[in-house]
C-alpha cells in the first residue's frame, strides 16, 4: 500500500491495463480489483 499511495492509484491501474494490453489477459492476473477501480475513481473525482 504504501507504493500505491506515493506514486498514486491511477498509475497503478493503468500500469495493470497495460500489462493487460501487451501479454494478455486470459486469466485475469493483470485485472484491477473491484475495489482498486473504486479506490481510483474517488482518487480522480478527488483531483
Amino acid at each position: 500500500m504504501w507504493m500505491a499511495d506515493t506514486i498514486g492509484l491511477p498509475v497503478i491501474a493503468q500500469r495493470l491495463a497495460h500489462h493487460a494490453a501487451v501479454r494478455g489477459d486470459a486469466f485475469g492476473y493483470w485485472t484491477a480489483a473491484r475495489r482498486l477501480k473504486e479506490l481510483e475513481a474517488k482518487a480522480k473525482g478527488a483531483s
